[in-house]
C-alpha cells in the first residue's frame, strides 16, 4: 500500500494550525505521517502541536533560510512514497484521501492536484478555483495556474530526482518547481475534485502581489519568456500573456459548465 506524508512549512500560525492538523487526522490510516517543519516559531504553534493527541506528527523546529528551505526539509524527511503539500494556515477537505485513493495509487501522474477553495482567516468561503488540464504553455505563461496547497507529488520522480524549491524564492516557489517538473517532462494530472481550502488574508505570503508579480516576471525570465532587451521580444510576451487568458477562460468555462 501506498505511504502518504502530508508536509507542512510552519512560522508563527498558532492561530491556524490546529484546523490543519485536525483535517489531516480526519483523513484516517490512510496517512502515513504528518511531517511538520517549524521555522523555531515565537508563538504558542509548538505548544498547540505538543497538546494534540495526534501521534502521527513528526515535529521539526530549527532556523531555516525561507519557506522553500523548509519545504526542501520536509521533503526530505518525509518518508512516503507521495507528498502531499499542505501550509499551517490551509487545510483539507474532508474525506478527501478517501476519494482519491484510487487516483492515489495509479501510477499514471508524478503531480496530482484539483480544486481548490480560498477562504478568508475566519475559514469562510471567498471563491472557488477549479482546476484545469496541465498545458505547459499555460504554465509558463500564467505565472502558476497550479494550486499548491493539496498537492501531490510523487517522491521518487520529484524530490528524489533532484528537484529542489529554489530557496531564494519567497512568492513564486511553488509555481517554478512545477516548471522544473514540467521542464523534466513529468505526468500531470488534475482531478476535478475540492482537495483544500487555502487562506486568503491580510499578511499571508500570497497576498503580496505586487512584490509577486515582480518575482513572477523574474521566473520567467529565468525560463526564456521575458526578455527586457529586445523590446520586440516584450511586445510579444505580452500579447501570448494575454491570448493565453482568454483560452484559459475558455476552456474553464467548457470544462466546468
Amino acid at each position: 500500500m501506498i505511504k502518504i506524508s502530508v508536509v507542512t512549512p510552519s512560522l508563527n500560525k498558532e492561530k491556524y494550525i490546529e484546523r490543519c492538523i485536525t483535517s489531516v487526522r480526519e483523513q484516517g490510516d490512510k496517512i502515513f505521517e504528518h511531517v511538520i517543519i517549524d521555522g523555531l516559531s515565537s508563538d504558542r504553534t509548538h505548544d498547540i502541536v505538543k497538546a494534540n493527541d495526534y501521534n502521527r506528527i513528526k515535529w521539526f523546529s530549527e532556523k531555516d533560510k525561507s519557506q522553500s528551505d523548509a519545504l526542501n526539509k520536509g521533503f526530505e524527511r518525509a518518508e512516503g512514497d507521495i507528498i502531499l503539500w499542505l501550509n499551517a494556515d490551509d487545510y483539507l477537505a474532508p474525506n478527501v484521501i478517501d476519494a482519491l485513493w484510487v487516483n492515489l495509487n495509479n501510477c499514471n501522474w508524478d503531480v496530482l492536484y484539483g480544486d481548490l477553495e480560498i477562504v478568508d482567516e475566519n475559514g469562510t468561503r471567498t471563491a472557488y478555483q477549479r482546476s484545469l488540464p496541465y498545458r505547459k504553455n499555460y504554465l509558463l505563461r500564467m505565472g502558476g495556474y497550479i494550486p499548491s496547497p493539496g498537492c501531490f507529488f510523487r517522491k521518487a520522480t520529484t524530490f528524489n530526482a533532484g528537484l529542489r524549491f529554489k530557496t531564494e524564492l519567497r512568492y513564486v516557489m511553488d509555481w517554478e518547481y512545477f516548471l522544473q517538473c514540467s521542464q523534466r517532462e513529468l505526468r500531470f494530472k488534475n482531478v476535478s475534485k475540492l482537495i483544500s481550502a487555502f487562506r486568503m488574508y491580510e499578511g499571508n505570503i500570497t497576498s503580496e502581489s505586487h512584490h509577486r508579480a515582480r518575482e513572477r516576471r523574474k521566473v520567467q525570465s529565468m525560463y526564456g519568456l521575458y526578455t527586457p532587451e529586445n523590446w520586440i521580444g516584450i511586445l510579444n510576451m505580452w500579447l501570448q500573456y494575454y491570448l493565453v487568458r482568454i483560452f484559459y477562460k475558455i476552456e474553464m468555462n467548457f470544462f466546468h459548465q
